[in-house]
């Protein structure tokens, strides 16, 4: 473990209730993707990530955030997606529950949505565990289906535990 979650903490208790508060979506790798706004902490564009050897293979190495050393993450290695098939982004999404803190590098940010803006669909059992629901929204007479992660999920596979 390299120390995504600076202590040895266990997940917070509280659940993740999906778009409780509000979806923030983003784009990655041509599809789009939405993760609950409790879980982020902002977005940001940092100008180089610091190589970090013998971490685990998602750990792309680490950036400054005020002072504060943050990991950053290929969010398809992590969540076993495969790799980027581009080369990441210079803006990454910076996310943080109790201890942990990272942040993933994204191809450009969404909107925040909140619940009462669209549909929530639910994943069928075939989907990736990462995949919580779909989030259908209407934007200028257009529909549109978001990817809900699983936040649960999400953190579990940084703070390197096996599911």
């Amino acid at each position: 473990m390299i120390g995504l979650a600076q202590t040895n903490s266990i997940l917070p208790l509280r659940p993740f209730r999906t778009g409780e508060h509000g979806l923030c979506s983003f784009v990655l790798d041509d599809r789009v993707f939405a993760l609950d706004v409790d879980l982020v902490l902002e977005a940001i564009t940092i100008e180089s990530i610091l190589p970090l050897p013998r971490s685990p293979h998602f750990v792309l190495g680490l950036f400054s955030l005020r002072g504060t050393p943050v990991p950053v993450v290929d969010l398809s290695r992590a969540l076993e997606f495969g790799t980027m098939k581009t080369k990441p982004s210079p803006v990454v999404l910076v996310l943080k529950s109790g201890d942990l803190l990272a942040a993933f590098p994204v191809d450009r940010m969404g909107d925040v949505f909140l619940p009462d803006r669209g549909t929530i669909l639910p994943a069928n059992k075939d989907e990736h565990p990462a995949v919580s629901c779909f989030f259908s929204v209407t934007e200028a007479g257009s529909p549109r289906v978001i990817t809900v992660l699983d936040s649960h999920y999400l953190l579990e596979r940084l703070q390197g535990r096996s599911l």
